[in-house]
């Protein structure tokens, strides 16, 4: 029981201080690089709240919504990810990460 409530609360600590990260407070080059890194985490936020899948199974309006009103954490976790398989597929056989 206590290796849950120690979980538990390390993720709560981790969550809150991540979600209460202010970027608002940031300056202005630091504005400028924070969205020249992640803004396209952001930018995929927006789009699929606002341009969601019609009628269909993927079209769910609250983990969006959710997601946005979080958009300094998943923001930077969608950008992560693009980059993160951008860089494979740009250099990953170079590296000898994806064989060919």
């Amino acid at each position: 029981m206590y290796e849950f409530l120690d979980e538990y609360i390390l993720n709560k600590l981790i969550l809150r201080t991540s979600i209460n990260m202010k970027v608002d407070n940031f300056s202005i080059i630091g504005k400028i690089i924070w969205y020249s890194i992640f803004g396209i985490g952001y930018l995929m936020l927006y789009s699929a709240y606002y341009f969601p899948t019609e009628w269909g199974k993927k079209r769910n309006t609250a983990i969006t919504s959710r997601q946005l009103r979080n958009k300094h954490l998943f923001g930077p976790i969608n950008a992560i990810v693009v980059l993160s398989l951008l860089f494979l597929f740009l250099f990953g056989e170079q590296l000898g990460i994806v064989g060919g």
